[in-house]
């Protein structure tokens, strides 16, 4: 997801609150004052000065909820449908799953690749290997205890996740 709102609005929101109950109790402070125009003046100097601070935080956290320069997930995805034979079965948790249906079904990338995302973990990753593999060769997308027991070979170590290959 590149730079959704979804993601950097969110951030803003307790400093929107904020802004507001700052600007009302400065502004019933002023308001006792005798001069309008006095008034005015300070109640606008408190609206930039509230409205400039939250701009400034905002922008102390854009470089963290900036996604545009983040590529680890898509080019893990790549890597990973790349390393696979044809007709290959995928079995993953949900947060590489749905990287890995989304080049898949969206981006047609490697459309012969079956990924079976495992949340919530009902069946073990074993069983579900041996229900969905039909011959073709099994992968598993995740960590070490995920496969466990399991006759496996290590294919790609990331820091990401790892791929392993069932060994038949």
């Amino acid at each position: 997801v590149q730079d959704a709102p979804t993601f950097t609005l969110p951030m803003l929101l307790p400093w929107a609150l904020w802004v507001g109950v700052g600007a009302a109790a400065i502004g019933s402070t002023v308001q006792s004052t005798k001069n309008k125009d006095m008034d005015v003046l300070l109640r606008s100097l408190c609206f930039v000065l509230l409205i400039s601070g939250t701009l400034a935080w905002g922008y102390t956290r854009a470089p963290y909820g900036n996604k545009r320069h983040q590529w680890l997930f898509r080019e893990f995805g790549q890597a990973t449908l790349q390393q696979l034979p044809p007709h290959s079965v995928v079995i993953t948790h949900w947060e590489q799953g749905m990287l890995l249906q989304y080049l898949v079904l969206v981006e047609h990338q490697r459309p012969d690749v079956l990924v079976d995302v495992v949340e919530p973990s009902d069946v073990p990753w074993g069983q579900r290997a041996a229900d969905r593999s039909h011959g073709q060769p099994v992968f598993f997308v995740g960590t070490p205890p995920d496969v466990a027991g399991l006759p496996i070979d290590l294919v790609r170590h990331t820091e990401y996740a790892d791929l392993f290959r069932l060994v038949p």
